[in-house]
């Protein structure tokens, strides 16, 4: 049986330093919960610092976790900060 890929996709939240990191997880939730499940599936961070959140649809992931951050809710009431 094929692992699942799990994909992380949103803001710095996310993003934690994967460039960084040669697992590519950075230093953050991504990383705790790849670590707690271990191989149980293929994990991807294509976390973006200072972008907003979006999904890589390219991918085909079986499951997509896309973290709202700051830049997707403004507190003005004006339109997203664009990222």
């Amino acid at each position: 049986m094929n692992k699942p890929t799990i994909l992380f996709a949103s803001d710095s939240v996310t993003d934690c330093g994967r460039r960084e990191d040669p697992a590519g997880l950075g230093d953050g939730y991504v990383r705790r919960i790849a670590e707690t499940l271990g191989s149980e599936a293929h994990w991807l961070n294509r976390g973006i610092s200072g972008d907003r959140s979006r999904a890589e649809s390219s991918r085909s992931p079986d499951a997509c976790d896309a973290v709202a951050g700051t830049r997707d809710f403004p507190v003005d009431g004006g339109a997203p900060t664009s990222g």
